[in-house]
């Protein structure tokens, strides 16, 4: 049996100095324009420092123009950078693939996959993960859904 699992979005909080559980924004918001992007960033360790240094100057760049970045195949190195970066920390919201909710679903296979939400896009939204039991890989799905006016606008995997 397939389970939907509700897991966490974080937001980095000045006071704390840390990433903290993210509530959504309740209010519903009219969205005229939407960007989503998809960059699978490779787990593997080739050029790894140099590889995130690129990737990150990129989502800097991208901080007024996406909405929502997927990640796919980051590492927990990879996320302690991400976490650890100040642009983001001021610009996203982020899933973290190794929080307790996500462990206690998803096998360790190393990667993972994460959304960036932009800051900016105060609208209500939802995330949670699928895995799939029958993967000998810990394969698994993590869905996106933004709310707009009592209707799903986006169900994104």
């Amino acid at each position: 049996m397939t389970t939907v699992t509700p897991v966490a979005f974080y937001g980095f909080t000045s006071t704390s100095k840390d990433w903290q559980p993210y509530r959504a924004y309740e209010r519903r918001t009219t969205i005229l324009g939407f960007t989503l992007m998809t960059w699978n960033v490779w787990y593997e360790p080739v050029e790894e420092k140099l590889r995130h240094r690129a990737i990150l100057k990129q989502i800097d760049l991208l901080n007024e123009k996406v909405d929502v970045i997927a990640l796919q195949e980051v590492t927990q190195r990879f996320l302690n950078e991400l976490r650890n970066d100040e642009s983001l920390q001021r610009h996203w919201l982020i899933t973290d693939r190794w929080d307790n909710t996500h462990r206690k679903v998803l096998p360790d296979n190393g990667y993972g996959i994460m959304f960036l939400v932009n800051r900016g896009l105060e609208i209500n939204m939802e995330t949670s993960v699928v895995a799939f039991p029958t993967s000998k890989s810990g394969r698994y799905a993590q869905l996106l859904e933004i709310k707009t006016e009592n209707r799903i606008l986006v169900k994104a995997l």
